[in-house]
């Protein structure tokens, strides 16, 4: 399942300064490939409906089934995963893509 929520948002309440914002909520699985799809159709769609600012959740590239799965798949930030994730971002112009990666916390 995923969605695409679009909200008008005004610092100082008036239409006129307002931008349209898109929350994405998705079910993302261990298939990296499929994600990237619903992605890319979640970002047209809410681009089509006039969002500037598409923030995504944490885990949207991967959801592993199994413990450790993730760290299979695990690479740098300018890895092959996020250019791709980049490369959409950058087709559209005029549009933030928040993308939120789960950290690892370090002591």
């Amino acid at each position: 399942m995923s969605s695409v929520a679009i909200r008008p948002v005004a610092g100082n309440s008036t239409m006129a300064n307002s931008v349209r914002v898109a929350v994405v909520q998705m079910t993302s699985v261990n298939d990296i490939a499929a994600n990237f799809t619903t992605c890319s159709r979640l970002v047209k769609e809410a681009v089509f409906a006039g969002a500037k600012f598409i923030a995504f959740p944490e885990n949207f590239s991967f959801f592993g089934t199994k413990d450790g799965e993730s760290l299979t798949i695990a690479e740098p930030l300018d890895g092959p995963i996020m250019q791709g994730y980049h490369s959409l971002a950058r087709k559209i112009q005029n549009l933030d893509v928040t993308w939120r990666l789960p950290g690892k916390r370090t002591r």
